[in-house]
């Protein structure tokens, strides 16, 4: 269980009431990483969304295939990051590709995790908090694509 005031501040969260907030946080689960560990591994099925609650993960893709990974985008609590937004693998709530990237705790790490099994519980049972979640998941990959978009080509 995680209470309403750590979700409160998370960007995946916004505008949940406290309701829904405490909803959300009878079903998260909170992880801890060490430097190194692999919380996602690019190919997997994806079941679970992260929201970073303390630390720094690297996500690592590979641009062509066959190629080593590279680090495309780094998310970090309370440090200026490349990335947007406090949360990742929210692919998983959209289709049933597997994982695109793969995302590897640069140090000692917190992370909150959410079934997406759990999360289409709750959907069904919250149509405003459904709607809520999947706008602020817009909202956050519209500005990781035009962040994308702004870095200069390879």
């Amino acid at each position: 269980m995680v209470d309403v005031e750590r979700l409160r501040r998370k960007t995946l969260f916004e505008g949940l009431t406290d309701e829904q907030l405490d909803a959300v946080g009878a079903q998260c689960q909170e992880r801890h990483y060490g430097a190194g560990d692999v919380v996602i591994r690019a190919g997997a099925i994806g079941e679970r969304v992260y929201v970073l609650e303390r630390g720094r993960v690297e996500v690592r893709r590979s641009i062509r295939e066959g190629a080593a990974e590279r680090v495309v985008s780094v998310l970090a609590r309370g440090r200026e990051t490349t990335g947007v937004g406090d949360f990742f693998g929210e692919f998983c709530l959209f289709d049933l590709e597997p994982r695109s990237a793969t995302v590897v705790a640069s140090e000692s790490t917190v992370l909150l995790e959410l079934g997406r099994e759990t999360l289409f519980d709750l959907f069904g049972r919250d149509d405003e908090l459904r709607i809520t979640i999947a706008l602020n998941v817009a909202r956050v990959l519209a500005h990781r694509l035009r962040a994308d978009n702004r870095r200069p080509v390879a």
